[in-house]
């Protein structure tokens, strides 16, 4: 892989996507402690060396060139600098690129509407009449700035560590939707469509549930083993009206139920006699 000595992004006001970009970059090892960043316009020999990377600026897409400017691109085209650099970098020990793994998730989506298509669109894209400022994270703000000041010892550790904890989420959620494809599996009791997933991590069920549902499937509820004691968990979904599990209170079998509704514990692993007859006494 080329390690770029230099990598060229725009001057003034700093964005998400170039800071994303950038750790998308540090994350794939296409940058070292010894690459130079410059904030400023590339001049033409820059843009020509492969060796130096152009993120957001040069009006060139070219990743042959290491060059990744979106301005140059259609202007419908929803593409920024983070999404031409996630095409063209495959994540370590992998087979995907970036953009494979990560390019359906919101934040990415997301990312990519409001630097390509600006706000009013970014809003009506995600069903919003406008985008609040309070939406903008103050974390996000403070490592935007820190690109301004050029500080680089706050910003690539920043930058790398946030593209590794996407990716790092994202390719456990694919190992933990594969698991629950193969073992999660859907019961009825006393009326109520209840997913168990056979574990005490449930990460991921909310993503398999909406699966589910793309295939006419839904379910009210989740039960999985209590990941802090020996019985079941028992969760409610979306609030469903079907049922209340802080009815369940006072029950012997029952060691923890929230005053909320949504979630109850049984003290043992109970068997499925047993927990329709919680789910009868839960049911509205």
């Amino acid at each position: 892989m080329n390690v770029y000595k230099e990598v060229w992004i725009h001057p003034g006001d700093s964005h998400r996507d170039e800071f994303l970009a950038l750790g998308i970059l540090l994350h794939a090892g296409a940058m070292s402690k010894e690459t130079k960043i410059v904030r400023g316009d590339p001049p033409q020999d820059k843009i020509e060396d492969p060796t130096v990377a152009i993120i957001d600026v040069g009006g060139v897409y070219d990743a042959a060139r290491g060059c990744f400017d979106h301005h140059c691109l259609p202007r419908l085209m929803v593409e920024c600098a983070m999404t031409l650099v996630a095409q063209n970098f495959t994540i370590p020990g992998t087979q995907q690129t970036y953009a494979d793994l990560l390019g359906e998730k919101p934040w990415y989506q997301f990312t990519a509407w409001i630097d390509s298509q600006g706000p009013s669109r970014a809003a009506a894209q995600f069903g919003l009449e406008e985008l609040p400022g309070f939406m903008r994270s103050p974390i996000e703000a403070a490592a935007l700035e820190a690109i301004k000041e050029e500080d680089w010892n706050t910003v690539l550790p920043l930058a790398k560590a946030t593209v590794n904890l996407k990716v790092q989420h994202a390719l456990k959620l694919q190992e933990q939707m594969k698991f629950l494809r193969e073992q999660a599996y859907g019961l009825e009791l006393a009326g109520i469509n209840v997913l168990v997933v056979p574990a005490d991590d449930t990460f991921g069920s909310e993503a398999f549930r909406k699966e589910e549902e793309a295939r006419g499937v839904t379910y009210d509820a989740c039960l999985s083993w209590d990941n802090r004691g020996k019985g079941w968990s028992l969760y409610r979904y979306d609030d469903s009206p079907k049922l209340d599990l802080s009815r369940l209170e006072g029950d012997v079998r029952v060691g923890f139920t929230h005053k909320g509704g949504f979630i109850a514990k049984t003290i043992e692993r109970l068997d499925f006699e047993a927990l329709t007859d919680l789910f009868t006494i839960a049911a509205l």
